[in-house]
């Protein structure tokens, strides 16, 4: 049950510039939270209530967000309560997947930002993610009939997908794990990262898969659309990869065959998301389970060329 809209405005006016104004409350598309914009006649905040969600760890989501706001990394916190949060809102627009190649080197800029946030950890997200989303779908689909072969190849590939992580944790840092044009904003002063439900500790090589793969999914609708004529091309790819080298100081070469390698996986995990999304409701997640599959076989298979 989401929180009434009456019970938003009353604390978002508790911020000293909305007390005496008149305010409207416009539900956005959101994921994992209920995310609303609140607007007066002169400024704007975002509400954000957390829902229940087992495939995410809420604890670690505000404490990378305090992080990322006190270093004006993303939104300011302005006011934090147990079941939600207002924000800042961050003048700008959404990123469109058809304009992700125009902005390649300010999202790699971005993208390096964050990724200098001081976050450490012992524990390799991508790998808590496929351990724990694996549990959660197979339990998921186990009414699916026993010749649909989704979960014979979820474990077949198991084994093979763990030899696929990267595991240079000297080399880990705090990663945004859904870093989709959608969770990017287009700023008079460059590109600002929003969204942090699923970061946590873990190979830099992730994000940039997840970008480059996800310019084949339109997400704006229900049943997602796969686009895979609009895929970034192999040198759109590698100019984005050797952007974020040079603003992290890294070696490109080292980089472009982990980041090949975490295409495979990113695939595979986002097969795994779809499958725990999955229900009588939703069965347009089954499709996208298999297309991330199909996907994680062509990028596992690509490998063997390197």
């Amino acid at each position: 049950m989401s929180i009434p809209t009456d019970q938003i405005i009353e604390s978002v006016k508790r911020i000293p510039e909305f007390a005496e104004s008149e305010i409207c409350v416009e539900r956005l598309f959101s994921g994992t939270n209920i995310v609303s914009l609140v607007k007066s006649n002169i400024s704007a905040v975002v509400f954000r209530e957390f829902r229940a969600a087992k495939l995410i760890d809420p604890n670690r989501e505000r404490a990378v967000f305090s992080l990322a706001s006190d270093l004006n990394i993303g939104p300011k916190a302005l006011i934090v309560e147990e079941k939600f949060r207002i924000e800042e809102f961050i003048p700008g627009r959404t990123m469109e997947r058809t304009e992700c190649s125009q902005y390649l080197e300010s999202t790699a800029l971005a993208l390096s930002n964050f990724h200098s946030i001081p976050f450490h950890s012992t524990q390799n997200s991508i790998l808590s993610y496929l351990e724990n989303w694996k549990t959660e779908c197979e339990l998921n689909l186990s009414t699916l009939p026993s010749d649909s072969q989704i979960l014979s190849l979820i474990n077949s590939e198991w084994s093979t997908v763990l030899s696929l992580l990267v595991y240079n944790s000297e080399e880990f840092v705090l990663c945004h794990n859904d870093f989709s044009y959608g969770n990017l904003i287009i700023t008079s002063t460059g590109v600002k990262v929003i969204d942090y439900d699923y970061s946590g500790f873990g190979h830099p090589s992730v994000d940039l898969a997840t970008f480059c793969i996800e310019t084949m999914f339109d997400f704006s609708q229900p049943v997602y659309q796969f686009l895979p004529q609009e895929e970034l091309t192999k040198d759109q790819q590698q100019v984005f990869v050797q952007h974020y080298s040079r603003f992290s100081k890294r070696d490109f070469e080292d980089m472009w065959k982990k980041f090949l390698r975490s295409k495979a996986t990113v695939c595979f995990l986002g097969a795994l998301w779809a499958g725990c999304q999955y229900s009588e409701a939703n069965t347009s997640m089954l499709d996208y389970m298999r297309i991330r599959l199909s996907l994680y076989n062509k990028y596992k298979n690509e490998l063997i060329f390197l």
